[in-house]
């Protein structure tokens, strides 16, 4: 039983970091100063770091580079 009470503890914890995570690069982002320069690869609209092209079960699609902190993917259109 308290086994099972840790467990639910840490992912609350972990949850709770990765809130904080995003949260930060949002603000980072919403300053102005730590912008990308505009380029042609493709940014992840969540946190503003650059996307991956990635291949899983489903097909290709992209993945945002900041993975686990940031979960946005998108499909490739193929």
């Amino acid at each position: 039983m308290e086994d099972e009470t840790r467990k639910e503890e840490l992912e609350i914890k972990k949850l709770e970091i990765k809130e904080l995570e995003i949260k930060e690069l949002e603000k980072e982002n919403s300053d102005g100063a730590a912008k990308p320069a505009k380029s042609d690869k493709k940014r992840c609209p969540k946190c503003g770091s650059n996307m991956k092209l990635r291949h899983g079960e489903f097909g290709s699609y992209y993945g945002c580079s900041r993975f686990p902190v940031c979960n946005y993917t998108e499909k490739t259109g193929e």
